[in-house]
């Protein structure tokens, strides 16, 4: 792909028409506008004037036969209610017979941004489908919410003679006389609109095979509102006397034995126990003086089905669906507490995990003079009824809560590591879209508390400065701290760890395949399309999507059954977007959203990761022009001085105790973490100094290539 297209533009400008685009015969491109696969998509051809969103658009595509498909029924359902497209599309152009892919590149293909500053925007990801003679190409940029662009083919495109394609089905459309449908006539209008933008651009409309016009959805508008909610409302202050027999659970690290958990994983209700891992806070020996456990109420705006109601996104209000006790873990340094309290960090777990890892981190910022507090993510941490047992050097117990949000979703009388985290039929399109953006609500509301006083020993006075709290999470962690640190003014400064842009690259790239795959065989009819699986020969649910990596040629499509699969990873990504980071990703920065300030933020990811594959961590630094606040572990570099470390490097930021070189690097990356935290951001360290497996920031381009080490 072209990366410099404004010089192409130029020369495109410059060269002589070799031959009138209307008389051009041979391939073109389709333009039959009753059907999204009929002519350029996406389009605001397919959705009705709402007045309630602020696009004052709301998608409204056609449905199949949904009895024969009624997963995409459901899927369009989902995607009937946004009020605009995906922020990095798909962008679809059928033809009337086959092209010479050569000639798809950012000057034959492109966007146009419409707005005070138009801008082109070229194309990357290129596939053509024989069997259909279609081109689907994406975005080659994070596009900007609740805003218009043109999707432009010129005559640059080539057929596989050599010859330009026509242009003659656009040009009807476009010369049309009069017509009944308003929604066509305004189409058309606004589309003629923007072609005339394009020429006083450079680019001459006479060269232009086909052209559509479509707005991106307004993805953090909702958060925006809840936060609104959040911050108008005062909190209960938390709650420390959760005891059984209502004793304060707050216990000085000197005093505890052992800490066991009973983690309910079934409905019977059956538990699953083992110890804390205690031992996790000597990483810095004595750094940690106190634990405690606490509670706090937070608006849970989850309906059931695990997805929050769709509203209007300028005048709808988001409704509380109920109020549910969140509870937390909290780690106080052993050094004396501070004039106006300790510096607080917001940890957040990844997916499958609990809130219990912060022990991994506490002793680290503890030693930095910084208190840590975790939450278990919606869906995390086993039933309910689990619970903490405390015991005291005297031979006390104390039992308490643990509170675990997962529950037995689908009826199995088991409950998994994450079960309640995604959402349901018919709303399984968002997946944890909703799972995020509650766990970022009860985030916002921890912050809250904190603000309004959290007295830990019951003296009386607060125990955490509310002047000073930030986040540090990982992986699921790092999906929903970036919405957090977006949306929330009062968290200034955050350090995210090995997680990405788009669950579906995420879940089909990495370790999550078999799952991806599974579901692609859950939907009626089944995706599944086969074997060889190319990325996972081992696959017990193998499918070829067929799609190539950024910046790679384009693919030539003969597989059957791929382009299914192609529209479905759209589709899940359109529908995910409001609880992605990569939509949040340009608000920390350079684009704040409004009454937030940009945000200091480091990110640490590794070379190799098989959980969040690289390619996915570039997405969300590019989408965030963040590259210059990355760091980047180099697991090869590590693994060729001593081949016993793990090859997959996805809990490189906090994995301790496992071996001696493991717990160095992890300690180093924790140390990056805590200086850059306790400095509130003027202070980012390499790691390892001048050695070579920590680059401060990322030298080189950003990995777009899997990188696995075999």
């Amino acid at each position: 792909m072209q990366r410099h297209i404004v010089f192409v533009y130029l020369a495109l400008v410059l060269t002589p028409h070799l031959m009138s685009s209307a008389l051009a015969k041979g391939v073109e491109p389709r333009f039959v506008i009753a059907e999204p696969t009929g002519a350029p998509f996406p389009s605001d051809l397919f959705t009705v004037p709402d007045v309630t969103q602020i696009t004052g658009l709301r998608v409204n595509l056609p449905k199949p036969d949904c009895s024969f498909r009624p997963t995409d029924c459901e899927d369009i359902d989902v995607l009937n209610a946004l009020d605009g497209f995906n922020l990095q599309p798909r962008l679809s152009i059928p033809f009337t017979g086959p092209l010479d892919v050569a000639s798809v590149t950012s000057a034959s293909v492109f966007l146009l941004a419409l707005g005070p500053e138009p801008r082109f925007i070229g194309i990357n990801q290129a596939v053509w489908d024989t069997a259909l003679a279609s081109l689907h190409v994406e975005s080659d940029r994070f596009l900007a919410q609740d805003a218009r662009y043109l999707l432009v083919a010129t005559d640059g495109l080539r057929d596989t003679a050599g010859d330009p394609v026509g242009t003659a089905p656009f040009r009807r459309f476009l010369n049309a006389g009069k017509t009944d449908n308003d929604a066509v006539k305004a189409y058309r209008s606004s589309l003629l609109q923007a072609l005339d933008v394009l020429e006083q651009n450079g680019v001459s409309t006479g060269r232009v095979a086909a052209a559509s016009l479509f707005t991106t959805q307004s993805a953090t508008a909702v958060m925006e509102k809840i936060r609104d909610q959040v911050h108008a409302a005062v909190p209960p202050a938390a709650e420390f006397l959760l005891g059984s027999g209502g004793e304060r659970t707050a216990f000085p690290v000197a005093d505890v034995a052992s800490i066991a958990f009973d983690r309910q994983v079934g409905t019977a209700p059956s538990f699953q126990s083992s110890a804390l891992p205690l031992n996790l806070l000597m990483s810095v020996p004595g750094a940690v003086g106190a634990i405690a456990f606490g509670r706090y109420a937070s608006p849970g705006y989850e309906a059931p089905g695990e997805f929050i109601p769709p509203i209007g996104t300028r005048t709808g209000d988001p409704v509380v669906q109920e109020v549910r006790d969140v509870y937390f873990d909290l780690f106080i340094p052993a050094a004396a507490r501070p004039a106006n309290g300790w510096p607080i960090v917001v940890f957040g777990h990844g997916r499958n995990a609990v809130k219990t890892d912060a022990l991994r981190v506490a002793a680290k910022l503890a030693q930095h003079g910084m208190a840590t507090v975790a939450i278990n993510a919606v869906g995390h941490g086993g039933g309910a009824l689990g619970s903490y047992r405390v015991n005291r050097i005297d031979g006390s117990v104390v039992t308490l809560l643990a509170g675990g949000r997962g529950f037995d979703q689908d009826g199995n009388g088991a409950i998994g590591t994450s079960e309640g985290f995604s959402a349901l039929p018919p709303w399984r399109l968002v997946q944890s879209r909703d799972g995020n953006r509650q766990t970022a609500i009860d985030a916002m509301q921890l912050v809250r508390v904190i603000e309004n006083g959290m007295d830990i020993d019951g003296d009386g006075a607060p125990d955490l400065d509310p002047s000073r709290i930030y986040f540090y999470g990982g992986s699921g962690g790092g999906t929903w701290g970036s919405l957090l640190l977006a949306l929330e003014p009062d968290v200034a400064t955050g350090v995210v760890t090995v997680f990405g842009g788009g669950l579906a690259d995420i879940a089909r790239l990495g370790a999550g395949r078999p799952l991806f795959g599974a579901a692609l065989g859950a939907r009626i009819p089944s995706l599944l399309n086969g074997g060889p699986d190319p990325l996972l020969p081992t696959n017990p649910f193998p499918f070829r999507e067929n799609l190539p990596l950024r910046d790679q040629p384009p693919v030539v499509n003969g597989i059957a059954g791929s382009m299914a699969i192609q529209e479905l990873i759209e589709r899940v990504e359109w529908a995910m977007q409001p609880g992605e980071a990569v939509a949040y990703a340009s608000h920390l920065r350079d684009q704040p959203l409004e009454s937030v300030q940009p945000k200091s933020l480091l990110v640490q990811f590794a070379k190799g990761d098989r959980q969040t594959p690289n390619p996915t961590t570039s997405a969300f630094l590019r989408a965030g022009d963040l590259m210059d606040r990355a760091t980047w572990f180099r697991n090869d570099l590590a693994i060729q001085a001593n081949p016993s470390l793990p090859k997959d490097p996805h809990q490189f930021w906090y994995n301790i105790f496992t071996s001696s070189a493991v717990t160095a690097i992890a300690l180093q990356a924790e140390e990056q973490a805590a200086v850059f935290l306790a400095s509130e951001g003027h202070v980012t360290m390499d790691p390892d100094g001048a050695g070579a497996l920590f680059e401060t920031p990322i030298a080189g381009p950003l990995p777009e290539v899997l990188s696995y080490i075999p």
